[in-house]
């Protein structure tokens, strides 16, 4: 089975913070799958690292059924405060004093305990699992190192479908603790069936006011538990037209980037509103659909809300709009439970990248050989495609007026009197957000496209005494 590159949605939009679960988390469990932790769960979740360990804690305390958890971390502190029944402390150190943020430490002590952790899987396999999820947090210790070595022996000793979601972590820590993640990232992909890579940037940008880091943090561990419960209805569930493993496998064998999602909806047109759901993501690496070469699409509703043949053909046409008339498997199921409401779920495999438009090389105060220079752009590349920036080091925001706003003489000169030491970016976003001209604000970080209005009188600089400061 070829490798793979796993990109999953979270469908749910959050308001406000909140502690109990919506009608929708009820509408997308599995009430109808063996109790969590049972050695016959078709699906077993691996938290490794600290990270990781939080990651099933958060989805643990949920207690769906059909899935099972396993802790491995190298400390054993950590280890201990995750309330999972299972939990395997890597390495021969009694002590368990972790790694010390070093992943070659991890490395080293999840190679020692690796027939620990394959017994562990082979027991579960022989009882009936299909598939593995690992969670791991990258640019420390245990989360980078030692994910990979756990991974392969998923993948390539137990023979089982290995799904990793990975979080890299936030560009304010530094370009060196995002290539160390990057780097040990490329060993999971290369261990692993599929790969998610979760955006720590993105984790707070998208919080509503007031919103806590640990509600935050929470947000980012339901997009395990999504893709978890997405995967599990989909190969438990037995439909009017069934999608079972097979299909799935079948699907996802092209390789390339590939997209999961779940979503519900109700109300007006609820079946479009739920396919855009799913196909739209938060916290993930951007991706295109269209394109892909496989993909999978079905629909479930209540026995007294069936799916209406007209609506059936619409949203396949919609489905090929987006997809680009890629091979298709759909699936019809029933759920008493869903009441008015329609759950849409797709995968999507062999996306094509959303890469960037390419900039200038950066300018550098040392002069680098050829070798350097090629190393450094190879570095650039990965963490721009990572974090879907043009530049990984903070810049200067440009902004671009329209034509009507060039031909208007006072802002022109309101700009040509303002030195470009000045023109900052907090500075111009405070005096567009007064105007009354139409601007547009272009972002190399967002890659976003924003209206905004130009107040002539509140961009007007001061008159200098000396005009010979003022910069073009």
């Amino acid at each position: 089975m070829e490798d793979y590159i796993f990109e999953i949605v979270e469908d749910e939009t959050v308001d406000v913070p909140q502690t109990q679960g919506t009608e929708e988390d009820e509408f997308l469990s599995l009430n109808h799958l063996p109790e969590s932790d049972d050695i016959s769960c078709p699906i077993l979740v691996i938290g490794v690292g600290g990270a990781g360990g939080n990651a099933v804690q958060h989805l643990a305390k949920k207690r769906e059924k059909g899935i099972s958890f396993l802790l491995c971390n190298t400390d054993s502190q950590d280890l201990a405060k995750v309330s999972v029944p299972h939990k395997i402390q890597l390495g021969l150190d009694p002590n368990g004093n972790g790694a010390g943020n070093v992943p070659e430490t991890a490395e080293m002590k999840a190679k020692e305990s690796y027939n620990e952790v394959k017994n562990f899987i082979e027991e579960r396999k022989a009882q009936g699992l299909k598939v593995v999820f690992i969670t791991a947090g990258l640019g420390g210790g245990t989360g980078s190192g030692a994910s990979y070595i756990i991974a392969k022996i998923c993948k390539e000793e137990c023979d089982l479908l290995t799904i990793s979601i990975a979080s890299i972590p936030h560009r304010a820590l530094g370009r060196t603790k995002s290539l160390k993640a990057l780097t040990w990232g490329e060993k999971l992909k290369e261990s692993s069936n599929a790969i998610s890579l979760i955006n720590n940037d993105k984790i707070f940008s998208n919080l509503p006011e007031g919103a806590t880091t640990e509600y935050g943090y929470e947000k980012a561990d339901e997009v395990l538990g999504q893709a978890v419960n997405t995967i599990a209805d989909l190969i438990n569930k037995t439909g009017n037209i069934n999608v079972d493993f097979n299909d799935i496998y079948t699907t996802l064998s092209e390789g390339g980037y590939s997209l999961i999602s779940s979503a519900v909806a109700d109300g007006t047109n609820k079946e479009e509103v739920a396919l855009d759901k799913a196909f739209n993501q938060e916290l993930l690496t951007n991706i295109r659909t269209y394109g892909c070469s496989k993909f999978l699409f079905a629909i479930t509703t209540s026995p007294q809300h069936k799916m209406e043949a007209l609506k059936k053909e619409a949203l396949l046409r919609l489905v090929s709009k987006k997809t680009g008339n890629s091979d298709i498997i759909d699936g019809e199921y029933i759920d008493p439970t869903l009441g008015e409401f329609v759950k849409i779920s797709i995968i999507a495999a062999g996306l094509p990248p959303n890469f960037l438009k390419q900039t200038e090389e950066e300018i550098t105060q040392k002069i680098l050989t050829e070798e350097e220079r090629k190393e450094k752009q190879e570095k650039d590349k990965l963490l721009q495609e990572a974090y879907q920036i043009d530049s990984f080091e903070e810049e200067a925001i440009p902004y671009l007026f329209n034509i009507h706003d060039l031909e208007n003489a006072t802002i022109i000169k309101s700009i040509d009197l303002t030195p470009a030491v000045k023109r900052t970016d907090t500075d111009i976003q405070r005096k567009i957000k007064q105007s009354n001209k139409t601007a547009i604000s272009i972002s190399p970080f967002e890659s976003d496209i924003k209206s905004s209005n130009v107040d002539v009188e509140a961009i007007m600089p001061e008159q200098e005494e000396d005009e010979s400061f003022s910069v073009l």
